[in-house]
């Protein structure tokens, strides 16, 4: 049962981190809940990954209907730097209303801060917002009722965001690491016989099988 992050994968917050990036102030508008998909263009691993085909689609064109298919946000906003893929975004029925600014498009950017940008923007148009869903435009098998999911389990209790993970395919404590003499030894010796579900967050272009659990966070201090 899924609520967000990853290939398979996206994240449900309390809207986001603020931005210390500045918008211009056009008119006021009013929404609920945001789902937001970051989509910059310059992928190394998969040059052009987020609109390259697949079966038959853009790869952010699945993500894009999942999120219409759920019928729960009035505004579904692609971030992205590049003019390419902010038409294949609009062509799809999505958002494009800024560009992603430079440093939150490089290599180093992270997803926090690339999500608190497009948040503050969404604030900064007067929209009151409820909660915040980054969706990843590799993320070709997520389905409706995975982000219903994920929302329903945020609002089960005072989370600070709950996002999906998967079990590893053997269990974690049963790994070995190569030692300095060139020999391995177990990571977990004392686990050999009482082993426990281990999960991972689900990364981008992984996780293709079902998700099989959710994860929630508590709010920090």
């Amino acid at each position: 049962m899924p609520s967000c992050y990853r290939d398979w994968r996206c994240r449900w917050a309390p809207f986001g981190n603020p931005y210390s990036g500045t918008f211009p102030d056009p008119p006021t508008r009013t929404t609920t809940n945001l789902c937001i998909i970051p989509a910059r263009g310059g992928s190394k691993r998969i040059p052009r990954k987020n609109i390259r085909d697949f079966c038959g689609k853009p790869m952010m064109a699945w993500s894009i209907a999942a999120a219409q298919a759920s019928a729960l946000f009035e505004h579904i906003i692609v971030s992205t730097d590049d003019d390419e893929i902010a038409a294949v975004a609009e062509a799809q029925g999505a958002e494009v209303p800024f560009r992603r600014p430079a440093e939150l498009a490089n290599d180093h950017a992270g997803t926090t801060e690339v999500i608190a940008h497009a948040t503050q923007w969404a604030l900064a148009q007067g929209w009151s917002l409820e909660a915040v869903c980054c969706l990843y435009a590799t993320a070709p098998f997520v389905q409706a009722t995975d982000l219903q999911a994920g929302l329903q389990r945020l609002q089960q209790g005072d989370w600070a965001f709950c996002f999906t993970v998967t079990e590893f395919a053997s269990p974690i404590f049963r790994a070995f690491e190569q030692t300095s003499g060139g020999g391995i030894q177990m990571f977990f010796p004392e686990q050999r016989q009482h082993l426990s579900l281990a999960s991972v967050r689900l990364v981008d272009g992984q996780g293709t099988q079902r998700i099989v659990q959710t994860m929630l966070m508590e709010p920090g201090p």
